[in-house]
């Protein structure tokens, strides 16, 4: 393995800025699962794992930052407001938006976000990169389990919500199809690997294994 391989690639810099992005923004949803649960008068236990959660994000944020400082990033590319925080249904009861909101991010989200981690430390040999995918894999594999625990708490506080889960899962699979599982993307080649990033063929591949095989297991492991 190595300390600092060159040279630093364009899609090095945008893989890890978008990183940066995403854990920014799981935090901010968590934060907002978070404000739902206190609403709804959710046991502390819950409460406390998701605001945990939004900790942990914005610590993987700004780790994912250092790996774009070190390949030359100065300074973070601005978040995009409107992605962050969760959708309210004014129509729908809070719950079922809890629903929904757990079921994107945490139980398809970060199901998806394991899988896609582990195979970015198969290839990353750039010692700093390998050490923040090994903190943000271990956390994420807590934050799925956290997810599924909340959905099964949900849907045991209501039963009919579980038609929200047949609703959306498909939807919101075909979602991360249209973005992941598309032909094209960009060009990955040795420089790209030794920093983590893996091809769209590799997204691909791994959400059709988290469709067909990961996300019934641990579905049917919560009781869902």
């Amino acid at each position: 393995m190595s300390e600092l391989p060159a040279p630093v690639s364009k899609v090095v810099l945008g893989t890890w800025s978008d990183r940066v992005q995403a854990e920014y923004a799981t935090g901010a949803a968590a934060s907002q699962l978070a404000l739902w649960l206190i609403q709804i008068g959710a046991p502390r236990e819950l409460i406390v794992a998701s605001l945990r959660v939004v900790e942990e994000e914005l610590d993987h944020a700004a780790r994912a930052f250092e790996i774009c400082r070190l390949a030359g990033l100065d300074r973070p590319r601005p978040v995009d407001r409107a992605s962050l925080g969760l959708p309210r249904q004014p129509d729908a009861p809070l719950e079922h938006d809890l629903v929904r909101g757990c079921l994107r991010v945490f139980c398809l989200g970060e199901t998806y976000a394991v899988a896609v981690l582990a195979e970015m430390r198969k290839v990353c040999t750039v010692v700093p990169a390998r050490a923040v995918i090994e903190q943000l894999l271990a956390d994420e594999v807590a934050h799925r389990s956290f997810g599924f625990e909340l959905l099964a708490w949900l849907l045991e506080r209501d039963p009919a919500a579980r038609a929200i889960v047949d609703d959306e899962l498909p939807r919101l699979v075909a979602e991360l199809r249209a973005t992941f599982g598309t032909p094209g993307g960009v060009e990955v080649g040795p420089i790209e690997a030794a920093w983590g990033v893996v091809g769209r063929p590799v997204y691909a591949a791994v959400l059709e294994q988290v469709v067909a095989t990961e996300l019934p297991r641990q579905l049917a492991r919560s009781s869902v």
